[in-house]
């Protein structure tokens, strides 16, 4: 696919490159977790050192055509962290939360690698109402990202509201289903997904939504 790719959507075309090097590199990874009380902790980094690194630059294919090629990036470094947070502030209040984070440089000319995803959070609060019957309302907050690529744009940043009730189900041991009614982005919030829109399309978020849905847990 590297090598040979010819993808024409009829928007911004993405090929190949059968002379690119392959990649080679060096994953590091690492994770730690606390617990407070009622408060958990849990931390993650990781850091991607690669060689040669295959990604894809903006350039002219050779029937004229702007494209999406694939390209050798020189040595580069992808890095990046995970946070959780958990609260259990009674036996009916839940507030969780979590912020992810990303980042992707061509080292020799520090340059922005393409299609990496802006900062992120989210922060929840579940309130169980007894019976098994609980509503979560949920926030999303997505940071501007301004640390683009060539052929790329500066997408906003944004936040979201979800909300979702349902009540829980205990079949026996360790299993539960739960029955779920939400409405995603409460507000309309008109945005914009960088990854879904770095490559050049104009597309927006979905709007207000409504769905129902069947889950089975395992404990």
């Amino acid at each position: 696919e590297e090598r040979f790719l010819y993808a024409d959507l009829g928007g911004v075309l993405t090929v190949g490159n059968p002379s690119i090097d392959p990649e080679e590199g060096l994953f590091m990874e690492g994770g730690a977790a606390a617990q407070f009380g009622n408060l958990k902790l849990t931390g993650q980094a990781y850091l991607n050192s690669l060689n040669d690194m295959v990604t894809q630059k903006w350039g002219m294919f050779h029937d004229g055509r702007n494209a999406w090629i694939s390209a050798n990036a020189g040595r580069a470094h992808l890095w990046g962290f995970e946070t959780t947070a958990d609260w259990i502030i009674n036996r009916r209040v839940l507030v969780s939360g979590d912020f992810t984070y990303s980042r992707g440089t061509e080292t020799k000319a520090g340059e922005n690698l393409p299609f990496m995803p802006p900062p992120r959070g989210h922060l929840a609060l579940r309130w169980n109402a007894g019976k098994g019957y609980w509503i979560e309302p949920l926030a999303t907050f997505v940071a501007r990202q301004e640390k683009i690529a060539e052929g790329e744009r500066i997408t906003p940043g944004y936040g979201t509201l979800d909300i979702t009730t349902g009540k829980t189900f205990r079949i026996g041991q360790g299993l539960s289903q739960e029955l779920v009614l939400g409405v995603k982005n409460v507000t309309d919030k008109l945005y914009r997904d960088h990854l879904a829109t770095s490559r050049g399309y104009e597309m927006y978020g979905i709007g207000r939504s409504l769905y129902l849905s069947l889950r089975m847990n395992y404990e």
